[in-house]
């Protein structure tokens, strides 16, 4: 179960989620990124940057309802939010396998959130399903849903980027 959705949010959506990270990204009232999250709990010497977002309002209600729509009417599931956070990879950061969560309820919602991409710069999220290796390039305004304990894993990326690789993660249960 990997649904990869093309144009997830419209124009205007996709640009108050952008103006919502720059916010965290320059107001000096927030800490800002954070080099603390970790693929597996075996691998906390292969750390990436995040900003745990479950005071944000936003996020939380506004984007959400959002994934929650698009989770019905893709795959007629009905879900509940467990956390939501940023997370960031820049060139280097080589993710690995990983599960999110072993339980047959888990899932996660991932909207990638780059203004542009180029797939020279890899970065894509890798999954192994069974015998099948399935790869979904970062593009402005997509999103992928799938069940989480399909092992997967975020790309390193090009020297030629120079930025930081944003996605939106929810962490979520089937009700």
């Amino acid at each position: 179960m990997i649904y990869q959705i093309e144009n997830f949010l419209s124009e205007e959506n996709f640009e108050k989620l952008l103006k919502k990270i720059e916010y965290y990204n320059t107001n000096p009232e927030y800490p800002g990124w954070k080099f603390a999250g970790w693929s597996s709990q075996g691998t906390v010497d292969k750390t990436f940057w995040r900003i745990d977002l479950h005071h944000d309002i936003f996020f939380q209600e506004f984007l959400f309802s959002k994934v929650k729509k698009c989770i019905k009417d893709i795959c007629g599931e009905e879900v509940k939010l467990d956390i939501v956070y940023l997370n960031g990879a820049t060139f280097g950061q080589q993710g690995y396998f990983h599960r999110d969560i072993s339980e047959d309820d888990g899932r996660t919602f991932l909207i990638y959130a780059n203004r542009t991409w180029n797939v020279e710069w890899g970065g894509a999220t890798v999954f192994k399903n069974e015998e099948e290796v399935v790869s979904s390039f970062p593009s402005p305004m997509k999103a992928v849903y799938f069940h989480g304990n399909i092992e997967h894993f975020s790309q390193s990326l090009s020297k030629d980027f120079l930025d930081l690789r944003v996605t939106v993660a929810y962490k979520l249960r089937k009700v």
